[in-house]
């Protein structure tokens, strides 16, 4: 446990060195995340990724908050501000539970767009980030405006969503108007992040929104 801790320290002092952090806002937030790790409310690899983006937007001009409260029971990743705008970061590892071993494509996209529907309401700007090894199965109903997104669309993927998340479930409403900004690909080895507008990376590493739709109509039928 310790050794995680002192290591997460370690990683706070390289980041510092890179970016422009007169306030040491990036130790200040690994001490943060290494107090929670401690208490077991995140986990190791999350934490990790999770002050590496800090450390970047930090290095962008924002003021960054790790782990806060939004109200409404939802508590965000990464709440960052600049020149009165702000932004939200949910962080994606790509863990799928036992429980969804024999659907874990289904169940990916549905925690993705309720990613999208629950945090992005909250904020000017939302951010989906996530390891290069693991592909974000963000629905091409998001790189579309609202007036395109078909009804169709919204049905199948609030279906979707009611067989994951039914305490509370995800309000239809929250998926039509959900949307995704940008999307950072956070190398951890390389300690790099990597912003791609959603089209960019829609178009690169996302599977077509109809093969998924087909891979989980046995599950919506």
């Amino acid at each position: 446990m310790g050794n995680f801790v002192s290591e997460l320290l370690r990683l706070s002092e390289l980041l510092a060195r890179r970016v422009d952090d007169p306030n040491g806002s990036i130790r200040c937030l690994a001490a943060k995340l290494a107090d929670m790790w401690t208490r077991r409310l995140v986990k190791a690899n999350h934490t990790v990724m999770e002050l590496i983006c800090a450390s970047y937007l930090i290095g962008q001009g924002f003021e960054v908050a790790v782990e806060h409260e939004l109200g409404d029971s939802l508590v965000c990743d990464i709440r960052a501000s600049r020149d009165g705008e702000t932004l939200i970061v949910e962080i994606e590892t790509g863990f799928v539970p036992p429980e969804a071993s024999f659907d874990p494509l289904a169940y990916r996209v549905s925690r993705v767009v309720s990613k999208i529907a629950r945090y992005s309401r909250y904020s000017d700007r939302f951010a989906l980030a996530t390891p290069p090894y693991h592909i974000l199965q963000i629905p091409g109903f998001f790189a579309r405006p609202v007036s395109e997104r078909s009804p169709e669309e919204l049905r199948k993927l609030k279906e979707l969503c009611d067989r994951y998340y039914r305490r509370p479930p995800i309000p239809e409403e929250h998926i039509l108007r959900g949307k995704v900004d940008v999307v950072y690909v956070i190398d951890v080895d390389g300690l790099t992040v990597t912003p791609l507008a959603l089209s960019d990376y829609h178009s690169s590493f996302v599977r077509r929104e109809l093969d998924f739709l087909s891979s989980t109509s046995r599950l919506l039928s």
